[in-house]
C-alpha cells in the first residue's frame, strides 16, 4: 500500500474540497433561473468560498444584474443543474429547459455526446 506524505495528503484534501461545491456561492443572472435557456460556466481562481460557478442566459434578454446564491439553493430552485456542479473549472455547460445540450471541457470540445451513450 502506497503511503503519502503529508503534503500529498493536503492537496488531495483540497481537491475534494474544490469539489464539493455545495455549501459554495453561485453567481447568477437575475431572473436567469426562469429562462429555457441558459449556461453554467466554471472560473477557476475565485476567491475563498466561491464556488467559480456562474450562471447565464443563452439570450440576452435578461437583466444585467448579478445575483450570489448557494449551490444548494439550486435543490429546490433548479434541480437539474446540480448534476454538472462536481466538473471540474473551465467548463461550460449548455440547458435547455431542464436538459444538458452540451458540455465542453476546458479545451471547449463538446464531451456531452461521449457521456451521454
Amino acid at each position: 500500500m502506497k503511503q503519502f506524505t503529508l503534503q500529498e495528503q493536503q492537496l488531495n484534501l483540497q481537491e475534494q474540497e474544490d469539489n464539493i461545491a455545495a455549501a459554495r456561492e453561485v453567481g447568477i443572472a437575475k431572473n436567469v433561473l426562469q429562462q429555457e435557456g441558459l449556461y453554467l460556466q466554471r472560473f477557476s481562481g475565485c476567491d475563498k468560498g466561491d464556488s467559480g460557478w456562474y450562471i447565464g442566459p443563452i439570450n440576452e434578454e435578461v437583466s444585467g444584474e448579478l445575483e450570489t446564491i448557494y449551490a444548494y439553493e439550486l435543490l429546490k430552485m433548479k434541480p437539474a443543474i446540480i448534476q454538472v456542479l462536481a466538473l471540474p473549472y473551465n467548463y461550460l455547460v449548455v440547458f435547455e429547459k431542464d436538459e444538458i445540450k452540451s458540455i465542453l471541457n476546458e479545451s471547449d470540445i463538446d464531451i456531452w455526446s461521449e457521456i451521454e451513450r
